[in-house]
């Protein structure tokens, strides 16, 4: 294998397909349906606003988005938002 997006590879004079779609046919592994993809697309701006209000303390702004990403100051967090973050670092 030479690079990561490689999809064959060739073994005793044969191609083998070795892609995400042939292994999962070879195991018999069901295709699932990607939910996490489907929640980042549906999320707009309210629904992380409910997020922010929740987890933070008053008058807490959004950091500069980041490669799609919204961050906050950890000292900006609630308690208990700071106490789960603490164990989920």
């Amino acid at each position: 294998i030479h690079s990561p997006n490689q999809k064959f590879v060739y073994v005793r004079g044969k191609n083998i397909h070795f892609s995400n779609t042939t292994l999962n046919r070879f195991f018999k592994i069901p295709q699932e349906v990607d939910r996490h993809a489907r929640k980042e697309q549906e999320a707009d701006n309210e629904t992380y606003q409910g997020v922010k209000e929740d987890l933070c303390l008053a008058n807490t702004e959004w950091n500069d988005q980041q490669a799609s990403r919204r961050t906050i100051n950890r000292e900006r967090l609630r308690p208990h938002a700071q106490l789960w973050n603490h164990f989920l670092r």
